[in-house]
């Protein structure tokens, strides 16, 4: 089936592009109008330098050895696997941190922030959903999949020299609660750490999705912030790229 076509002549949507749309998809849009202009973020800075360290735990496999763990039913633990799958024949692919299959049984995804925030915006658990559509997307069951976010202090940033391992450990411990108590959603607190662990929702995924990719497949114009804090610290604002300045914002 030929693809549909997508803005910008892009190949694919990254899933991380798509979780900014919940931040102000105006940015999106003019991210990719100029990519010459940079968006800055200390937290961004250091959302690289983490997801770097999270890259080092890894050891490359190959694909033919993947098929080999998922063939023979056996455990396996993913750090930074490449997925992608369509939607509404619109390709999309990401990078999950961390993902634990069993077989074709998804078990547990896992994906980290580097934040100053105490708090899981709704662009994570955006992101977060994506990557486990990519994994049903890619013929793996997802009807027990839980899904966990990290949120790790900027702070902490060094001393997770174990983190993969560390974090997980101790998010997938509450996984039981969920389970027997039958939430949706439980927060997680402990020093130095704050998440939320979750059930996957397929339904509630490709509802976000809906609305994504209608953007993406030109159906519908990109929608700005109504936040002014964040039209104030925004980069294309400042570069006067943007029609939507925060007083714009501040009358909506």
């Amino acid at each position: 089936m030929e693809r549909a076509k997508i803005r910008f002549n892009l190949d694919f949507v990254p899933v991380s592009a798509i979780a900014e749309q919940w931040y102000c998809e105006k940015a999106v849009d003019l991210q990719y109008r100029h990519p010459n202009i940079e968006f800055k973020s200390p937290e961004l800075d250091f959302g690289t330098a983490g997801h770097e360290l999270l890259g080092s735990e890894a050891e490359i496999i190959t694909q033919q050895e993947l098929k080999e763990y998922i063939e023979g039913k056996k455990a396996i633990r993913l750090l930074e696997p490449v997925f992608e799958g369509a939607y509404r024949n619109v390709l999309i692919r990401g990078i999950p941190d961390y993902v634990e299959i069993k077989g074709r049984k998804a078990i547990f995804l896992l994906d980290f922030k580097f934040s100053k925030h105490k708090r899981v915006f709704p662009k994570y658990q955006i992101q977060t959903d994506t990557y486990a559509y990519l994994l049903y997307k890619n013929r793996f069951n997802i009807d027990n999949l839980f899904c966990g976010i990290a949120v790790i202090p900027m702070s902490k940033l060094n001393q997770y020299d174990i983190l993969l391992d560390a974090v997980a450990i101790l998010m997938k411990k509450r996984l039981s609660e969920i389970r027997h108590r039958k939430l949706d959603m439980i927060p997680f607190d402990s020093p130095g750490l704050y998440g939320e662990l979750y059930s996957f929702s397929l339904s509630r995924a490709k509802r976000n999705l809906t609305w994504a990719i209608d953007y993406w497949r030109k159906r519908r114009d990109p929608m700005p912030t109504k936040k002014a804090y964040k039209c104030r610290v925004c980069s294309y604002n400042a570069a006067g790229l943007c029609r939507v300045s925060s007083a714009a914002a501040n009358k909506r």
